[in-house]
């Protein structure tokens, strides 16, 4: 690859996500990365989320949004509702999707969009309205 030029952005402010029997957005919302000075055409995007603990994963969606308001959701209803604590995920071409009926463990994985029979994949203002780029549709930036 001729060129090719690697960065590493982050966020270092905690992601506070509600907690079962609660509503809402997590704090901050939308968490927001800027990414300034890339040219050219970005063919890949690696995500990892540190450090996630939840008493109910299940309900933890994530919408990657770029620029021009493109959308892929990352993960949404993955994990079963199994309490996790630390875990990592990075989120990449891995060979297998995050799973939807097992528990959420640390490792690499395919973004995962899977059905929880109630259709709520919409996030709030300021996200981009539905339709979402699909993972599960092969469908990316």
């Amino acid at each position: 690859m001729k060129n090719m030029q690697i960065e590493t952005f982050n966020n270092t402010t905690p992601i506070i996500v509600p907690e079962i029997g609660t509503v809402g957005a997590a704090i901050p919302f939308p968490s927001q990365i800027v990414v300034n000075e890339m040219s050219g055409v970005i063919k890949k995007v690696i995500v990892t989320l540190r450090n996630i603990s939840s008493t109910y994963p299940d309900d933890i969606g994530v919408l990657l949004v770029g620029p021009q308001g493109q959308t892929l959701i990352l993960m949404s209803d993955v994990g079963k509702e199994a309490d996790i604590t630390n875990v990592t995920l990075t989120l990449d071409d891995a060979v297998s999707p995050l799973p939807a009926g097992d528990p959420l463990v640390s490792g690499t994985f395919k973004p995962a969009n899977y059905t929880d029979g109630i259709g709520n994949d919409n996030w709030p203002s300021p996200a981009p309205v539905p339709p979402y780029g699909d993972p599960a549709l092969g469908q990316g930036f």
